[in-house]
């Protein structure tokens, strides 16, 4: 027999969504629910109350360690997860009408939106690795959440764009206007910030954080209460509301980790060329001996 305290242990934690502080799907206490985004949320009095884990990892036990150290990855929470939410509604709705693409059907003004947004990014010196904009590209289903399903770098770009795009009919696109624009912004203040926030940038992307959460939860709201399947709200999310509250000066974008994933994808090519038993030997002998040729590479080009 099971002891129900332990019943109790296990449906805690599956309840849990976050290692930096107690909230939780709100199954249990709606008091803790992960989506509360008002500046007195319970949840945003209890970061670092408790460890998240319950088998104690090796790496905690070293000197100095605290679990504030683990900080959260700005590619994958924004770049390459809200953001594609944010991308995927906003492209689903304006496609649906003619008010900023005016073609009569759809796969036109799919091939008029992809020419529009190749354009903004050559004028803007952009690297855009999006061929064609299409409804598999934005999950377009009836039985699923819209979704971008592009790279962080073009999550970035399409963004922007649509920020520029949607820009002369706020009056019809308000909410959308909002979301894009505070996001693009706060993302602009990060990445353009030195490794520590000043005041200012910390009360920036604060404010900045705290209107695009609220106009993200009220259009998810409205769509619940229509029963349609847009703006969903996951755990990402949350994770995007510790980013911009700016719990300490520490800047989010100095922990994005778009070297980390440009370096697995060059290893991974090599790793398709050597034995599953020795890749990781073969991996790390051939890229230390590509090493020196490349900081010579570099040196020259200094020089």
């Amino acid at each position: 027999m099971i002891h129900s305290d332990l019943i109790n242990v296990c449906l805690n934690h599956s309840l849990k969504i976050c290692w930096l502080c107690l909230a939780t799907k709100g199954a249990q206490d709606l008091g803790m629910v992960f989506t509360d985004s008002r500046e007195n949320a319970p949840w945003r009095a209890s970061l670092f109350q408790s460890n998240p884990w319950r088998v104690t990892p090796a790496y905690s036990q070293l000197h100095g360690f605290e679990i504030r150290m683990v900080r959260a990855d700005l590619l994958h929470i924004w770049n390459l997860g809200v953001a594609r939410d944010v991308i995927g509604c906003t492209l689903k709705i304006v496609l649906q009408e003619r008010t900023v693409w005016q073609a009569a059907n759809l796969n036109d003004r799919l091939e008029t939106a992809t020419a529009d947004l190749r354009s903004f990014a050559r004028s803007n010196g952009h690297v855009l690795r999006l061929k064609r904009l299409t409804k598999k590209k934005i999950s377009w289903s009836n039985k699923t959440y819209p979704e971008f399903r592009g790279s962080g770098s073009d999550s970035h770009i399409v963004g922007t764009w649509l920020e520029h795009v949607l820009g002369p009919f706020g009056n019809i696109y308000g909410d959308l206007c909002t979301l894009l624009w505070t996001s693009n912004r706060a993302m602009r203040v990060l990445y353009n910030a030195d490794r520590f926030l000043s005041g200012g940038e910390r009360s920036t992307v604060q404010v900045l954080g705290q209107v695009f959460s609220q106009t993200y939860l009220r259009l998810a709201t409205q769509a619940i209460n229509s029963h349609r399947l847009m703006f969903r709200v996951r755990p990402k999310f949350h994770m995007l509301m510790h980013i911009t509250d700016c719990y300490d000066c520490l800047n989010a974008s100095v922990y994005a980790t778009w070297m980390d994933e440009d370096w697995l994808k060059k290893v991974a090519k090599t790793m398709q060329l050597t034995s599953s038993k020795t890749a990781q030997f073969r991996v790390m002998e051939r890229w230390l001996l590509a090493v020196p040729f490349n900081l010579k590479k570099i040196s020259n080009t200094a020089g």
